[in-house]
């Protein structure tokens, strides 16, 4: 009897520390397209969750985020990713630039202008214009309702008014509006007055006595407060060299004290988390400068007329050419970017225009052909033209999402492909392959191997079976898995951009 009682009294240990299916979702996303963010982009998902949470306190704003960093890691990005995936549109937030608020007159702008003062509007007439408005968005509707769902309207007397923060939304039914604020560190102490009113009280006064509700209002500020002493910092002088992670900490500690000393305390006492972005390595660039080769071939493959969209190829030495040449100056992610526009995108941009335009020596390249783009010397990539080596099935592609689908929708749709494909293999024939990965030195091979198990086990739901190193370089990563023909095409869009996919075996 005894023991009965003691066995119905003993409990089941709930996992709460991993993350829910859709915070895992999300994560995916934003990690794979914020590069070497990891602790960012867990922020980002806590700020989403924590915005829609039943649980929040509604007599508070949603949210209030302060984002540091060094200029260039993906401050500013993180935030349109997640807009991006929150609204659908990577404009859909209100932003502030902190210069244009520079000075205490300036603050007018966010809270309108006082009774009698020009640009004040009386309440009547902004009730006529809105009336307006409606009946003008009805009339769309019928003719055009994907085009209704997407207009908005903003007020440019009021920047933070009512209208503004539904307008912001770009059409979304997701009950969370982004207020992010650029360049915080040259804000006039007025708005942050203004903003810590609103951000304790979930209400924001404006001058003609209207109430805003920010109980679903997420505040962001980013901004370069001690940045610049952080990249002009030098190593303390001694017989041992700082690690990275020493690197890190001593640049978070300087960014730390400058906010201490640009913002009063009660103000940084309301902040529920201060998101640290790390220093981006030459890895971490190298994978940024992929990505943004990607964002371009995956712009011209849309833009194409059908037909002519021939197979764009991008080799390692181009690549790396525009890295070099981004790291001669403390490449960041901006710089990168503009070396893929000046040396990559504008010359694709000429090949278009030269075969439209029916030029000689351009007038044969069709799709079916590989333009292939490589660097041998000099300071320009070279463009050859393979005839009828290119892909046509890839190549003649089109995306046929639906305008009015969500960034998640879509995401989470990738995510149940690759989960059917799972369970289908539980009774087909898989084959063991290799995935293999070079990394700089032996610290980026203990991150690459996270990083890969990770994509292996949790996104792709595969087993690793084997892991191998190397100890001297070049230091190579092999794992081994067991998958089925439908899942190594996953592997093989994973990891393309920087390691290699082989067949070992049959598996037994």
């Amino acid at each position: 009897m005894t023991t009965q009682m003691q066995k119905s009294k003993k409990g089941r240990r709930l996992d709460l520390v991993s993350p829910t299916k859709s915070e895992a979702v999300m994560a995916d996303f934003l990690g794979g397209r914020l590069i070497g963010q990891l602790d960012a982009v867990t922020a980002a998902v806590r700020i989403k969750s924590r915005a829609l949470s039943l649980l929040r306190e509604g007599n508070k704003c949603a949210g209030f985020y302060y984002f540091i960093g060094e200029p260039g890691v993906g401050k500013t990005e993180l935030m349109k990713l997640l807009a991006l995936y929150t609204h659908n549109n990577p404009n859909a937030y209100i932003k502030l630039d902190g210069g244009t608020l520079a000075e205490k007159h300036q603050a007018a702008k966010l809270i309108g202008a006082p009774t009698g003062y020009k640009g004040y509007q009386e309440p009547e007439d902004q009730e006529k214009d809105a009336a307006a408005f409606a009946k003008k968005l009805e009339e769309m509707a019928k003719l055009d309702p994907e085009k209704a769902a997407k207009t908005f309207r903003r007020d440019p007397r009021k920047l933070l008014s009512a209208v503004n923060m539904i307008a912001s939304r770009r059409g979304s039914t997701v009950p969370i509006t982004f207020l992010f604020i650029d360049e915080a560190d040259k804000l006039h102490q007025t708005v942050d007055d203004l903003l810590l009113n609103a951000i304790e009280d979930g209400v924001l006064s404006l001058a003609d006595n209207e109430e805003v509700d920010f109980s679903q209002v997420v505040v962001i500020m980013s901004g370069n407060t001690g940045s610049a002493a952080a990249v002009n910092r030098k190593e303390k002088i001694g017989f041992t060299r700082e690690t990275g992670e020493q690197k890190q900490e001593a640049t978070k500690d300087i960014i730390l004290e400058a906010m201490k000393a640009r913002h009063r305390p009660e103000f940084l006492d309301r902040l529920d988390e201060v998101v640290f972005f790390k220093a981006l390595g030459r890895e971490d660039l190298r994978q940024i400068t992929q990505l943004r080769l990607n964002e371009v071939v995956a712009r011209f493959m849309n833009v194409m007329p059908r037909g002519k969209a021939f197979t764009v190829k991008v080799e390692d030495s181009a690549r790396d050419f525009m890295l070099d040449e981004a790291m001669k100056d403390k490449g960041n992610a901006r710089k990168i970017k503009r070396q893929v526009k000046k040396h990559f995108t504008d010359q694709l941009d000429r090949l278009c225009s030269k075969i439209a335009e029916g030029e000689e020596g351009f007038e044969d390249v069709l799709a079916g052909d590989l333009v292939k783009v490589s660097y041998n010397a000099g300071s320009t990539l070279d463009f050859d033209m393979f005839e009828g080596e290119g892909d046509q099935v890839e190549a003649d592609s089109f995306t046929t999402y639906k305008a009015d689908s969500t960034v998640a929708q879509r995401h989470l749709g990738e995510q149940r492909v690759v989960e059917a494909a799972s369970k289908r293999a539980k009774t087909a024939a898989k084959k063991v392959y290799a995935v293999i990965i070079e990394a700089e030195n032996p610290s980026q091979m203990g991150v690459e191997r996270n990083d890969a198990v990770l994509v292996l086990t949790q996104h792709l739901k595969l087993e690793v079976i084997y892991i191998g190193v190397t100890f001297r370089a070049p230091w190579m990563l092999t794992l081994h898995v067991e998958a089925t023909d439908e899942q190594v095409v996953f592997i093989k869009d994973r990891f393309s951009a920087n390691g290699e996919v082989k067949l070992v075996s049959d598996a037994q």
